[in-house]
């Protein structure tokens, strides 16, 4: 009995021993499962304020990095600034670098040309011995400069008609112009380029005015007067014997004298004078009719049979060049007629067969030693001797030439005329205005160049 009561109780107590370590581990558990999760709830209240402090630094970095990037965007606009301020400053150095460099250029030319003896001409003219014969070195006649005005009239788009004048307005030299055809009328303007005043001429239905020169009235020299060339024969052009009947028949010249520009009238006063006949059919004339563009009137003469007031007229055939003659009709014919008068009966006479090439303007230097000859872009020059009538100085080759000038803008591509200024040692060019959509409309540039001469005495 106490055996079988001894076994019952080691039974029991070892399942309780058995036991009650699993109930400590369950409270073990428990007790860690609290731990745990105060734990987790202080973690997650450490990382909130971790990730408020990272929010607050990162926003407070991007605010710092927004900042720098503006203030380097301020100092780029500024640098740029600064750059520009310096750019216009260098700018405006250059261009008035520029600008006085121009004036003293302009001011040594004007010196080399006023001052004797800084140009060969010059010193040549002022050291000139007595009893000798003046001679231009034509080939080494070169340019000086140039200096263009531009022609406020843009009526006058079509000018062949050119002509500088003795006479001066506030110190400036007058041109006479016009344009080619009919409109018959003349103008005349400071040579740069303001309009004086215009007048009109008597001109046929059929008329063409081509070509314009100043020239002695007579042998006198008292009185100047303008020679109006209506020659233009277009249809002529292409006569190449003497019995053609291609254009007109006759063409003329009309002389009138020179108004005085200090005399108040009213525009488009109507000019009155001479009226020369020009009929090409005479002896050893090839053509019997003929378009001409090329004219000019002698002021001096010469020691031989040339008087001062002999006009000279060049015809134009353009596929005939060859047939080009130099024509003369001396002073005789024509200075003691009256005004209103007209001369059918003068009898022209052939003095030269010139270069071969399209005449479209001439002129002759008041001092009588210089001819121009236009062609195309060039200006041909010849020299005259006070002992070598013109006909025999046209029959040479030309001795020099100059071409238009090479800065020219788009009004500038088609010149027709060329005319010696007082001094002869200038000249002055104006293009017709170019052919648009709507005709030609333009206000023409006016080309003045200054030569050097060069002289020497035999």
């Amino acid at each position: 009995m106490l055996i079988y009561f001894i076994l019952f109780f080691w039974q029991h107590f070892t399942l309780i021993a058995s036991l009650k370590p699993a109930t400590i581990l369950e409270l073990d558990v428990i007790s860690k499962d609290e731990q745990i999760t105060t734990g987790v709830e202080d973690v997650s209240e450490t990382e909130k304020f971790t990730l408020q402090n990272i929010t607050e630094e990162k926003s407070e970095a991007e605010e710092a990095t927004i900042k720098i990037e503006q203030e380097a965007i301020a100092e780029e606009a500024t640098i740029k600034i600064e750059q520009e301020a310096i750019a216009e400053e260098a700018r405006i150095k250059a261009e008035k670098e520029a600008t006085a460099e121009q004036e003293r250029i302009k001011a040594e030319q004007e010196k080399n040309e006023t001052e004797a003896p800084r140009s060969l001409i010059e010193k040549n003219e002022t050291e000139a011995p007595n009893n000798t014969t003046k001679n231009i070195i034509c080939d080494e006649i070169e340019i000086l400069n140039r200096q263009n005005y531009v022609l406020n009239a843009s009526k006058f788009n079509e000018i062949s008609l050119l002509s500088i004048s003795s006479q001066k307005v506030d110190g400036e030299e007058v041109m006479w112009f016009g344009n080619d055809g009919d409109d018959g009328i003349i103008a005349a303007a400071t040579i740069s380029g303001r309009l004086i005043r215009q007048y009109r001429y008597n001109i046929t239905d059929d008329g063409d005015s081509e070509t314009l020169s100043l020239g002695p009235c007579s042998t006198s020299g008292s009185e100047t007067c303008l020679y109006i060339g209506v020659l233009g024969n277009n249809a002529a052009q292409r006569c190449k014997n003497r019995s053609c009947s291609l254009g007109k028949q006759y063409n003329y010249i009309l002389k009138i004298i020179e108004p005085d520009i200090s005399v108040d009238c009213a525009d488009f006063t109507l000019l009155d004078g001479v009226t020369i006949v020009v009929d090409y059919n005479i002896e050893d004339s090839p053509v019997n009719r003929a378009d001409c563009e090329a004219m000019f009137v002698d002021f001096t003469g010469d020691e031989v049979s040339g008087n001062p007031g002999d006009i000279y007229i060049v015809t134009k055939l353009r596929p005939y060049t060859e047939l080009i003659r130099a024509y003369y009709i001396p002073i005789s014919a024509h200075e003691n007629a009256s005004v209103g008068s007209i001369l059918d009966d003068v009898v022209m006479e052939i003095v030269a067969s010139p270069r071969i090439m399209v005449w479209t303007g001439a002129d002759m230097s008041r001092q009588g030693d210089l001819i121009f000859g236009r062609s195309g872009t060039n200006n041909y020059l010849w020299t005259r001797g006070a002992n070598v009538i013109v006909g025999e100085a046209l029959e040479e080759d030309y001795c020099n030439k100059f071409g238009i000038p090479p800065d020219r803008g788009e009004n500038d591509n088609q010149f027709e005329t060329v005319a010696f200024m007082p001094d002869g040692k200038s000249y002055v060019e104006i293009s017709e205005c170019p052919r648009g959509n709507e005709g030609r409309l333009c206000n023409p540039n006016i080309w003045i160049t200054r030569l050097r001469v060069p002289i020497s005495y035999t």
